[in-house]
């Protein structure tokens, strides 16, 4: 069995003085699971049972999985989602949640036509960026990733002859942990007829660790950066009582970027940072704080 594993870093601070999973769930599709929902019913393609076509004929943990259609050819102008949860505020008072998802799946589609990919989203689904626009995740060995009708890259093509694919992400979050974090798996057909069997998907693992030990209370209200995106130089508002602050600049593969442990200075220059998302972290002797921000030249 062939597999590829590639890792998404969404944003990356390892900052971790002791870490707890506080969660680690296999979705096999056997049973209800509170990390999935379904997409919208109205068109919705996607079937979970006992695959029963020509190539999608068992399931990678048998008997059932979640498949376009267990039992026909995926119709056209599909548009079909899924959401398994990554993140939930609910879990408790938490910071720098770290989530390694990982599935088994095969496709038969219209290559360069139909397909599927997956979109993360940060806000409890208002929101939703292909994975591939977060930090280069590749829909196909080589780095190559194929679009579709839609505009998407995704996964296109045929790959159904074994399970040959497991894809491991490697999610650190944003700054912002006030809302849900989900990942969407999304089916496209544009509309001309196939007589195709989709994207059939099985046992999508997800482990969550979070980090623990820090003295600081966390609270990412207490500062605010501006301009959003900036080009030239970012000034940081924070409480003007505090003592002993420090911040910390980390780009999106965790390189740190700059680093002032006696920050007295709003301004920061970031003029001569490429293009792209940075997280800074400011601490004092009372608060933790994270915020995300943009430069763009």
């Amino acid at each position: 069995m062939k597999k590829f594993t590639f890792i998404l870093l969404f944003v990356l601070v390892s900052l971790c003085l002791h870490a707890q999973f506080i969660l680690d769930n296999t979705i096999t599709f056997e049973t209800s699971d509170s990390l999935f929902q379904m997409g919208p019913a109205a068109g919705n393609c996607w079937q979970i049972g006992t695959p029963s076509k020509a190539i999608f004929n068992q399931a990678y943990s048998v008997p059932d999985a979640i498949v376009t259609d267990t039992l026909n050819s995926y119709p056209v102008n599909s548009f079909s989602t899924f959401t398994v949860k990554l993140y939930d505020p609910a879990w408790g008072n938490i910071w720098n949640p770290r989530t390694w998802v990982s599935f088994f799946h095969k496709y038969d589609t219209d290559t360069l036509h139909d397909g599927g990919y997956l979109e993360f989203s940060d806000d409890n689904g208002n929101t939703w960026t292909n994975i591939a626009n977060i930090a280069g995740f590749e829909y196909a060995p080589g780095g190559v990733n194929p679009i579709i009708g839609n505009g998407n890259q995704a996964f296109t093509g045929r790959s159904y002859t074994n399970w040959n694919s497991s894809f491991t992400m490697w999610c650190y979050f944003p700054a912002n942990l006030d809302s849900i974090c989900l990942l969407r798996f999304v089916f496209y057909s544009d509309n001309t007829p196939e007589n195709r069997e989709g994207w059939m998907i099985d046992d999508i693992h997800i482990s969550t660790e979070f980090c623990e030990g820090i003295q600081e209370k966390r609270n990412d209200k207490i500062i605010s950066i501006c301009p959003n995106p900036a080009s030239d130089e970012i000034t940081v508002k924070y409480p003007p009582k505090s003592h002993g602050s420090s911040v910390q600049i980390f780009d999106v593969t965790g390189k740190l970027t700059y680093q002032d442990y006696s920050f007295t200075e709003k301004s920061i220059d970031v003029s001569n940072l490429p293009n792209g998302i940075y997280l800074l972290k400011y601490s004092d002797n009372k608060y933790l704080s994270i915020k995300k921000f943009i430069v763009r030249h």
